[in-house]
């Protein structure tokens, strides 16, 4: 058996148990997370119910109790008689009782357990009306309350049915004298707390419905995944054993070669040429060889680097010792390297399909500015870790952005470019989004057909001129320091590539090493909408004008692009006010500025007095959450044309702008 032969058998036992490791460990994350959930959902009930109860006191306490008809359910409070007015008669006889806001916090607390199974209980360590006495679990929160805590909670069994107890310390508050200074209480004070009961009857009914789903799921992508693994194991072992005949056939091939030569010496000429191309075909071969087995060993280290950890931390979790947080850590750890090792099995499955040509592309309604947004999301949280900023850019409105392509095969080529910038990037920025493009006859010089140029533009470590081509074939990166150096299956950019062409479309790279990247695909553009069939499909004016955005925050420079982008409207964006002016100073053709006001290095106040001495006629408007009066009048100067408080109306952003732009 060949030493390949015995690194993909490893490979598979490795795989099988790993995932099945995997498996299980995702299953009971999930199922704790569930309960967890439960307990939380549980929680806001009853929270949600002491607040509307807190109302219900403050508004009886700011009107000094209210005046209810005495019923038997509704006696005189004898609480209250040190209150000359507690019973009164009205003018026609109708008599009344004063009910202070505990007295009508008991009542209603009486009709929530009635109706909705919640319970409620208003009590202190020292309370006036005996009722009102904690029971053991109350006593417990309220000690806590004397410590400083605002709020305790637990699940408990109440009359042998599951409860979330929760209790929220209560404080005296100034309209509560006006009933209970007599009692000695003081401003501030905490006097006591109010006990909620939640049933979890509903919330456990929930929870084993979503562990059983959550079972059969696993259950089903843990068969899946074996079949598709024992399938590319026999897949490669077949091509393993191809090429070893194909090996052995060349050798034998090369020693009658040999023998002939000793034979007829005097046709040495006359094979020579055929002996120099079965020596390139040995050396093609070899590297092949090399390539594979570089790439087997590189995939067993993929492989082995998670399973140690996974199996390592597995085994501490047994000591009884372990504290519940190196517990959580180690699952936390355990969780993260099986990740990693579906990450790698996922691309060796991949790339399988895509080379024996059994990946499928599957067509269907897509909105790419949904896509980008989401990709946005998903990367900013990283980039930020690494101090690296992201941004994207978009050229069609979310209506002319609804195409008909294959959303996972889009987004997959995404994640694995934007994975490779933040992964070969150590600081500076990323771009990436699209635009659109024609492709042209270059006989006819005539445009074909429009199609999405995507881009991932990074200021990482580039990529030398000599090496761009290799990087797209499968198993290589750009040399094997790479490798070793930020590790990786090196499979991410020919599975991108198999895909790209699966599409109708191709990739490339433009790079200077040291310099950063920027990569390049293309799929069709096939619109939902016929109507945006055309590039020219925009709202125009009579020429293209140039608006400068100064804005921090990226989600909010989104929202500006995505209000204005049905408009034939260049867009230039500045990060904070130094950056503004810079770019002002360099851009004569700026037409208008959108400013915002608080942003870092310098202030947008700041920055449009400066831009006003050298262009006094360029139109500003102010743009900030600054919303109260004397805050829009600080601002309400030369410096600014028009003023706009965020959130931004899109319809009055639109006016404010047109207002300027038609002078233009």
């Amino acid at each position: 058996m060949s030493k390949e032969i015995k690194y993909i058998k490893s490979f598979l036992v490795l795989f099988i148990t790993g995932f099945t490791i995997l498996m299980l460990s995702s299953l009971i994350w999930n199922i704790y997370k569930e309960n967890q959930s439960a307990y939380e959902f549980a929680k806001v009930e009853a929270f949600a119910s002491y607040n509307k109860d807190l109302l219900y006191r403050r508004w009886a306490t700011m009107h000094g109790g209210v005046y209810v008809p005495i019923s038997e359910t509704t006696p005189p409070n004898p609480y209250l008689a040190f209150i000359p007015d507690r019973d009164i008669i009205t003018s026609t006889g109708k008599k009344l009782t004063l009910v202070n806001p505990a007295y009508m916090t008991r009542q209603v607390y009486d009709i929530a357990e009635e109706q909705y199974g919640v319970k409620g209980h208003i009590t202190s360590l020292k309370p006036i009306r005996p009722e009102n006495k904690a029971d053991e679990w109350e006593t417990k929160a309220l000690k806590l309350f004397e410590k400083g805590e605002q709020e305790f909670s637990s699940i408990e069994q109440i009359d042998k049915k599951e409860y979330l107890r929760y209790m929220h310390s209560m404080k005296v508050e100034k309209n509560c004298l006006k009933c209970h200074a007599i009692q000695g209480y003081k401003e501030g004070e905490v006097r006591g707390g109010i006990s909620v009961s939640v049933p979890m009857d509903k919330y456990n009914k929930i929870v084993v419905a979503q562990i059983k789903d959550l079972t059969i799921t696993h259950f089903v992508i843990y068969l899946l995944i074996l079949v598709f693994g024992i399938l590319g194991y026999k897949k490669i072992l077949n091509e393993i054993l191809k090429r070893n005949l194909i090996q052995k056939k060349i050798l034998d091939s090369e020693a009658n070669l040999q023998r002939q030569n000793k034979e007829y010496a005097s046709l040495n000429e006359e094979y020579k040429s055929q002996n120099e191309e079965l020596y390139k075909a040995k050396e093609k071969a070899e590297e092949s060889d090399l390539l594979k087995t570089s790439f087997l060993q590189n995939m067993s280290h993929e492989i082995r680097t998670p399973m140690n950890a996974i199996i390592g931390f597995a085994g501490l979790l047994n000591k009884e010792e372990l504290s519940d947080e190196k517990r959580k850590s180690f699952s936390t750890i355990i969780i993260n390297n099986t990740n990693q090792l579906l990450s790698v099995v996922t691309d060796i499955l991949t790339i399988s399909s895509v080379e024996t040509k059994q990946e499928k592309t599957t067509i269907q309604k897509v909105n790419i500015n949904n896509l980008i947004i989401d990709l946005l999301a998903i990367y900013k949280t990283q980039a930020s870790s690494q101090n690296i900023s992201i941004y994207v850019k978009r050229q069609l409105s979310d209506k002319q952005s609804e195409i008909y392509t294959d959303n996972s095969k889009v987004t997959q080529i995404l994640t694995n470019l934007l994975t490779n910038a933040l992964k070969f990037t150590h600081n500076g920025f990323i771009e990436f989004g699209y635009t659109l493009v024609e492709t042209k006859n270059i006989a006819s010089n005539q445009a074909m057909n429009l199609q999405m140029q995507f881009y991932v533009k990074d200021t990482g470590i580039g990529i030398d001129s000599k090496q761009q081509d290799k990087i797209f074939e499968r198993f290589r990166q750009a040399d094997l320091s790479i490798t070793k150096k930020y590790r990786g299956t090196g499979l991410g950019l020919s599975i991108s590539k198999g895909f790209v062409e699966l599409l109708g479309g191709k990739i490339w790279v433009e790079s200077k090493p040291e310099k950063g990247s920027t990569f390049y695909f293309t799929i069709p553009y096939n619109p939902i909408y016929e109507d945006y069939k055309t590039s020219s499909g925009l709202k125009q004016f009579e020429k293209t004008l140039t608006i400068l955005v100064a804005e921090d925050q990226e989600f909010n420079y989104l929202f500006i692009e995505e209000a204005l982008n049905d408009f034939n409207l260049k867009l230039i964006h500045a990060k904070d006010g130094k950056e503004a002016i810079e770019i002002c100073k360099s851009i004569p053709e700026i037409d208008l500025i959108l400013m915002d006001i608080k942003m870092p290095v310098m202030d947008g106040y700041t920055a449009a007095k400066i831009i006003k001495e050298f262009r006094p006629d360029l139109p500003i408007i102010a743009q900030s959450a600054y919303a109260l009066g004397h805050e829009i009048e600080k601002y309400n100067t030369p410096a600014f044309n028009e003023y706009i408080t965020k959130p931004i109306n899109e319809d009055e952003l639109k006016q404010k702008i047109f207002k300027y732009i038609k002078k233009v």
